[in-house]
């Protein structure tokens, strides 16, 4: 496959005076793409992309939902739902809820009853079901229709996150295993099954391309990023040894077909000198904070880093041995925050990021008041 151009230009930035829980990009055919946003000061901000990395307007900013961090947020996938004008937000206070982009309105559906904090939530393709997970390894299914929780189903594993692709939901945890849920069958107290993903390093971020999910990309918090593609021989997930195998996902499943140190920058001599540091350490690792597959070709990862940098894997042209075609803090998009999120848009052409200054944050811990970021828009060159 020919390797692209990965050069990137900024056309468009939107500051907020929080950190940024979620960042969805919406298509919407002839009126442009729609960013939905969510902070942890409850606000919801909304904006605009007329052409595919053109320019940001913002449609709707710090709109008040709720007196609490919004720490995830989903569209409605529900029949319901219509028209994709409804989003589903959960709570650093275990509140879920709906809101009603056109009407302006923020229904509730239920509060968890332990009131764990709803780190991620996954709204299900044509179901009322919504499936929350907290942080200390709760998996909440809910009914939106009923405005209920129907059950909690404890994991057992402390969450990293989890990513939906209809009708699958992977779940990757803090000990490095990985767990594979079908939205169709799963009933109450269906067991599920973690399994090994195969690496020490502990991992921090996972993407994957397909509906059979043909590639998995894993990032570590010492800056690796790793990409596995489908043996040949593996035609769907439902027979799939990583759901229920005790063999690794690697051996047993998939092929390592790229692994690369990405996010890392080099000690300069004289800062070694200066600092008296190790003189065998050379380089510092940052984790690899996001990662997104360009949906129109497999081959291709971004990543994004605490190094305040971008990289662009082409898998094909690389093979992890270059790293000519990585970006990082160039003349011509210079970056100047650690990065917390980054998301393709439809026709991959263009990347939205989302940056903040200051260190690692804990939502029970932190001042949010104090904490900016910045969402920018980066148009690949032609």
């Amino acid at each position: 496959m020919q390797s692209e151009n990965h050069q990137l230009q900024e056309t468009g930035s939107y500051e907020i005076d929080s950190l940024i829980s979620t960042i969805l990009w919406h298509k919407q055919s002839q009126q442009g793409d729609r960013i939905f946003i969510s902070d942890w000061k409850g606000r919801l901000h909304i904006l605009r992309s007329f052409e595919p990395g053109s320019r940001l307007k913002p449609l709707v900013s710090n709109k008040e939902l709720i007196d609490c961090p919004i720490l995830s947020m989903d569209i409605n996938r529900s029949k319901e739902a219509g028209s994709n004008d409804q989003l589903i937000i959960g709570t650093a206070e275990g509140i879920l809820g709906i809101y009603h982009v056109e009407l302006e309105k923020l229904q509730v559906i239920g509060q968890d009853r332990e009131k764990r904090s709803i780190a991620k939530v996954i709204s299900i393709q044509d179901s009322p079901l919504i499936f929350t997970f907290s942080w200390e390894g709760f998996m909440t299914i809910w009914n939106s229709s009923e405005k209920e929780c129907q059950f909690v189903h404890p994991l057992k594993a402390n969450l990293i996150t989890a990513e939906y692709v209809h009708p699958y939901i992977a779940i990757l945890f803090g000990n490095n295993e990985i767990a594979f849920i079908d939205v169709v069958t799963y009933s109450q107290g269906s067991s599920i099954k973690r399994k090994p993903i195969g690496y020490n390093e502990p991992i921090r971020s996972m993407a994957f391309y397909g509906k059979n999910i043909e590639y998995l990309a894993f990032g570590d918090i010492y800056g690796g990023i790793k990409v596995l593609k489908r043996k040949s021989d593996k035609e769907d997930l439902k027979g799939l040894s990583l759901i229920y195998s005790n063999k690794t996902l690697i051996d047993c499943d998939y092929d390592a077909v790229f692994s690369y140190k990405a996010h890392c920058t080099k000690i300069p001599q004289e800062v070694k000198e200066k600092h008296m540091l190790n003189p065998k350490i050379d380089r510092v690792v940052f984790p690899v904070k996001a990662l997104d597959f360009n949906p129109r070709n497999p081959t291709i990862v971004a990543s994004a880093g605490g190094d305040w940098s971008i990289y662009i894997a082409d898998i094909d042209s690389e093979k992890g041995n270059q790293n000519n075609s990585y970006i990082k803090n160039s003349k011509v998009c210079p970056f100047t925050g650690q990065f917390t999120h980054l998301k393709y848009n439809e026709e991959g052409k263009a990347l939205i990021t989302v940056e903040k200054d200051g260190q690692d944050v804990n939502f029970k811990e932190t001042d949010v008041s104090k904490l900016r970021s910045t969402v920018r828009l980066l148009k690949f060159l032609q």
